[in-house]
């Protein structure tokens, strides 16, 4: 009887410990708006880390040869590995992206050597400069934010600081809802959430149908959007959650989930 009870309890203790690290699949949407400073140009250096302060995985870096020591936490914490991460030169006024503005970062829930990482808090990171006067290993900024990786989908709305505004965070788990999907570059949906209205960019010369769904599935609004950037109004829509999709030639081209306030 003791050999059996014990057998129980080491079992029902490695069944919390498999519980307690879930390794839900899906995808992490972080949308932000940098805000002007009156430069042309910034770096910029977008990452993840989990709960113990752990890099995770790079999802964006922007720098240049003279400007490739004002990323000076990104680089200690990453190691400058850029795996599966967006990258590029010094943005400018003239580069898509933009120097500042908006943009959006996505993360599929795996570290840099591509393994599902385990359910729980991670952050995200955000380091920039843009004054080409800065001593070396300086930036201008460095914020951080916190979401949940698990089972749940939920987003999240950080409030503005003084360079970023118009923030939020997805994390949908594979098989709920929709999950955001670009098969095109340069493409992207904000403010998110928003309140009367919200912006999608897509390619120059490009023309696609878009649709919005409500939870439920029941189509509520269709139109067009057209070459560069358009707004949509959904000043008579119900505060809620909701799913775009945008198509060109009846094929699904982009989807992302979208909260009114």
């Amino acid at each position: 009887m003791k050999e059996f009870l014990h057998t129980c309890l080491v079992s029902s203790f490695m069944l919390l410990g498999l519980w307690s690290k879930a390794q839900t699949a899906g995808s992490m949407t972080f949308n932000f708006t940098q805000q002007v400073t009156g430069q042309t140009k910034n770096v910029l250096a977008v990452w993840i880390e989990d709960a113990s302060g752990n890099f995770v995985k790079t999802k964006m870096r922007f720098w240049g040869n003279g400007t490739d020591d004002h990323l000076p936490t990104w680089v200690s914490k990453s190691a400058q590995n850029v795996t599966d991460a967006t990258t590029g030169a010094t943005r400018t006024s003239s580069t898509n992206p933009s120097a500042f503005g908006s943009k959006t970062v996505t993360w599929n829930g795996t570290n840099a050597s591509g393994v599902l990482v385990p359910d729980g808090t991670y952050t995200i990171f955000v380091e920039s400069a843009w004054q080409g006067n800065l001593a070396a290993n300086q930036h201008n900024t460095i914020v951080s934010y916190t979401f949940t990786k698990s089972a749940t989908s939920t987003i999240e709305t950080p409030a503005s600081s003084t360079y970023f505004s118009s923030l939020s965070i997805q994390w949908t788990p594979e098989g709920t809802g929709i999950d955001p999907l670009e098969t095109f570059d340069n493409m992207n949906l904000y403010p998110n959430p928003a309140h009367d209205f919200f912006t999608v960019s897509v390619p120059e010369n490009k023309k696609f149908e878009y649709v919005i769904y409500n939870k439920l599935g029941q189509e509520v609004t269709v139109g067009l959007v057209k070459s560069g950037q358009q707004t949509i109004d959904i000043k008579n829509l119900e505060y809620g959650v909701y799913f775009v999709i945008l198509k060109q030639d009846y094929q699904t081209v982009f989807k992302h989930k979208l909260l009114k306030q």
